[in-house]
């Protein structure tokens, strides 16, 4: 069954407008904000909706100041002041603005194909992601075990996710499909979830490998879980259990202050909390409640963001 994902400029707006408070912050408050709410000076709250301007549903013009003002109901100094607001505003709005104009040229082609479950955390991260980055996409829901006959002819592989491309070029692997999107966010001037050069790449990258040998290792309980009884190898289970187990304390363990890597959302967040939905919804049982807090912490915010919201588990 194919559904025409949500995915669009909104996303890209949004980041746009993220970098451009990163980059402003001479016109906030000087001092750091413990925020747990929405505010104009942290990257870090996307847990919260984001304002009107921010989701694309009023052109920035014609934004009216209340809707920023709204950001920042903590209290912080400069926050609330109209006249710093509306001279962030007019510094800021044209790189807004040129974001969308370059996003444009990706969302009036024709939508990309993603192929796979929501139910698979691979399919479901590179969703997410289209999705943050507000890349239009075409949802293919086809089951490789419950819908082989359908997907043949457009998977032989039987592998997902497969991303198709306008183009009608296709791609495997979610590593690589996270990549290619990546590489068309910068293109547009978007900064990716994965930096593209430097240590921080370095580092995000392995919290990403972190995140998926836990998932993978959670993958295969669930089909060891399910061959018949006699034929299941309790010290395998075990093993695999151990090394999931192992890989969530290290990335409990590497928190760089609200998230994992330099206390902003990369994808090393997405992909750790894409593995815990997994878990928590395939295998509830071998989730150890309260063993992570950091990572619950996280889980709970990114899942209420409207991307995660978009892609639901059980779709």
């Amino acid at each position: 069954m194919a559904v025409l994902a949500s995915g669009s400029v909104p996303g890209v707006a949004r980041e746009q407008f993220e970098l451009a408070l990163g980059r402003s912050r001479e016109l906030c408050c000087a001092k750091p904000v413990d925020c747990s709410s929405r505010c104009l000076r942290r990257r870090s709250c996307y847990h919260q909706p984001a304002p009107v301007a921010v989701h694309g549903q009023a052109p920035w013009p014609k934004l009216p100041l209340e809707n920023v003002l709204r950001l920042g109901p903590c209290g912080v100094p400069g926050l609330n002041d109209r006249s710093t607001v509306a001279r962030w505003l007019r510094l800021m709005r044209p790189r807004i603005l040129a974001g969308e104009k370059k996003m444009s040229m990706i969302t009036n082609q024709p939508p990309h194909r993603l192929l796979g479950l929501y139910d698979s955390p691979f399919v479901r991260r590179v969703a997410i992601t289209m999705q943050f980055y507000g890349i239009p996409y075409e949802h293919i829901s086809l089951s490789v075990f419950r819908h082989m006959e359908a997907m043949r002819g457009i998977n032989p592989l039987f592998k997902v996710p497969m991303l198709t491309l306008p183009n009608g070029e296709k791609l495997h692997e979610s590593a690589y499909l996270l990549d290619y999107l990546d590489e068309l966010a910068s293109q547009t001037g978007v900064s990716p979830l994965v930096p593209r050069t430097g240590p921080e790449r370095r580092r995000v990258q392995q919290m990403m490998a972190l995140a998926m040998i836990a998932t993978e290792k959670a993958v295969a309980l669930e089909y060891e879980r399910k061959r018949p009884p006699e034929r299941q190898w309790p010290d395998w289970s075990s093993r695999l259990r151990d090394q999931m187990r192992q890989a969530f304390a290290l990335l409990e363990e590497g928190f760089d202050g609200d998230f994992l890597v330099a206390d902003r959302l990369t994808q090393a967040d997405i992909s750790s909390v894409v593995g815990i939905g997994f878990v928590r919804y395939v295998l509830p049982h071998e989730w150890p409640t309260g063993d992570y807090p950091r990572l619950e912490r996280l889980a709970e915010r990114l899942e209420a963001s409207a991307p995660f919201k978009a892609v639901p588990i059980d779709a």
